[in-house]
């Protein structure tokens, strides 16, 4: 969608969480599989499709990124403020 960003919290080795904001989903790809490749030395498969998984069903997602993201979607209404839509992954288990 056009207005749909995405705002995601990436957990370092020492624990350390990095948290990124507004993010459409091409650059918030790009970003986690950079954030893999450069602080966990790992080259896992993520897609836009492995992100709609976290945010949706993230039973459903590899282990790696349940464990190291909490993504949430943000809806960017032009009108008005910018709107967060709950979902799963974004409750704290």
């Amino acid at each position: 969608m056009k207005n749909m960003r995405y705002d995601f919290d990436f957990i370092l080795p020492d624990k350390t969480v990095i948290t990124y904001t507004g993010k459409r989903c091409a650059e918030a790809v790009e970003l986690i599989i950079q954030l893999a490749k450069d602080k966990y030395d790992v080259d896992y498969k993520f897609t836009k499709y492995t992100l709609y998984n976290l945010t949706i069903r993230p039973e459903k997602a590899h282990s790696f990124f349940k464990n190291k993201l909490r993504i949430r979607k943000v809806f960017i209404n032009e009108s008005a403020a910018a709107t967060t839509i709950p979902t799963q992954a974004s409750s704290d288990n």
